[in-house]
Formats: structure tokens, sequence, C-alpha cells
């Protein structure tokens, strides 16, 4: 993974992280949904798609070398 995409991969991971222990002991489901769609918002904000598309052109490209050994 290129170097300024791993560092937003890390803040993506804190934001997940955090977010995700908070809904695990949130009150209620409202509670839940409110904390996760705030999870999105900023995991967006700082880049998600951008590393989405990385990752998925490196899947295309590892099951195009893969497919030269079979």
């Amino acid at each position: 993974i290129p170097e300024d995409l791993q560092s937003l991969a890390s803040q993506i991971g804190d934001v997940v992280k955090t977010s995700s222990w908070l809904m695990m002991f949130a009150e209620d489901e409202a509670e839940f949904n409110e904390l996760y769609d705030d999870m999105v918002v900023k995991a967006k904000g700082l880049g998600l798609e951008k590393v989405l598309d990385w990752g998925l052109g490196a899947w295309a490209e590892a099951k195009e070398i893969a497919a030269n050994y079979r």
C-alpha cells in the first residue's frame, strides 16, 4: 500500500476501532445507528473511497498475476 494511503488507512482504522467499541456498548439501537452513521461520515471524510479503490485495484492485479500460475 502506498505510504499516503497507508496513513489514511491507519486513521480510518482508528475511527472504526473506536466507533466499534462505542457501538458495542450503545444503550439502544438508536444510539448504535447514530454512532454507525457518524463512523461512516468520518471514514469517508478521511478518504475511505481512495483506500477502497486502491485495494480493489490491487486485488484485481493479484488475480491476474495468480492466473498465470494455473
